[in-house]
C-alpha cells in the first residue's frame, strides 16, 4: 500500500514536535504495511465514502483511500 501526503499535511507535520512527529510517522508506516488491521485509532468519517480519522494522542489526521492500494493523508493537527 502507497501513501501519499498532501503539501498541507506536510507542512502541518513540519510544524509540530519532533517527538509527535516521529510518533505520526510510525503510525502511518503502521498503516501502510498492515492497512486498518493496524489496531490503530481509525474511525470512519460519517457523510463520506471513503474518509477517515486516524487518533494519535490529541492529534488526528484525516485521510482517504484513493484507490484501493493509495492511502492519501489529508490533514494533520
Amino acid at each position: 500500500m502507497r501513501v501519499f501526503i498532501t503539501d498541507k499535511a506536510k507542512k502541518q507535520l513540519q510544524a509540530l514536535p519532533k517527538s509527535i512527529r516521529e510518533n505520526i510517522q510510525e503510525a502511518l508506516i503502521s498503516l501502510q504495511i498492515e492497512g486498518m488491521r493496524a489496531g490503530l485509532d481509525i474511525v470512519k468519517l460519517k457523510g463520506y465514502s471513503n474518509h477517515f480519522r486516524l487518533r494519535i494522542g490529541k492529534h488526528r489526521i484525516l485521510f482517504e483511500f484513493a484507490k484501493p492500494d493509495n492511502i492519501t493523508i489529508n490533514w494533520i493537527g
